[in-house]
């Protein structure tokens, strides 16, 4: 793959590819990471995928999940995937998914402390306006059939939702 352009403060690798390279600054208070994104948006893209994003660093795993919502402040849609997870953000309401083959589970992760009038329809395990929290959380490897639609509904809060498959060793 060439990218269609390059971002990097090349402290963690030397090489940059292709015409169209940003350069950034080492010392910067967001991550390069954060810099694409919102550079990805600014040139008129709406849906993004981030990949190789999860692994290694924790402190940077969660930097990269924040910028769901960011995306979302962006007017944007972003998606992370790896290997054994696809995480999209819900922030509210009702939204449908479908069910993806290669993911078997499903999880919905609070962002907030609480949420509030949670409603899981067409899963394994649903839930009627219940209360979901992230001490103590229930919304853990649920199960949908694949290709299946399936909703949840959140009357208040924001989570992650979280396609997972187990790691094959």
């Amino acid at each position: 793959m060439h990218p269609d352009f390059m971002i990097s403060d090349r402290d963690s690798m030397t090489d940059v590819e292709g015409d169209d390279v940003i350069l950034l600054r080492p010392e910067k208070d967001d991550t390069d990471s954060q810099s694409c994104l919102r550079e990805v948006f600014r040139r008129g893209c709406r849906e993004a995928t981030l990949v190789c994003a999860t692994g290694g660093r924790i402190d940077h795993m969660l930097a990269n999940l924040s910028l769901l919502e960011e995306a979302k402040t962006l007017g944007g849609h972003l998606t992370i995937l790896d290997p054994y997870n696809r995480v999209e953000l819900h922030q509210g309401g009702r939204q449908e998914f479908i069910m993806p083959e290669t993911f078997p589970y499903f999880s919905v992760v609070p962002m907030d402390a609480v949420l509030e009038g949670v409603t899981i329809e067409n899963a394994k395990y649903e839930l009627t306006n219940g209360t979901v929290t992230r001490v103590g959380m229930i919304s853990t490897s649920n199960e949908a059939k694949p290709n299946s639609r399936f909703a949840v509904t959140i009357e208040r809060g924001t989570a992650l939702i979280i396609f997972s498959r187990d790691r094959v060793l």
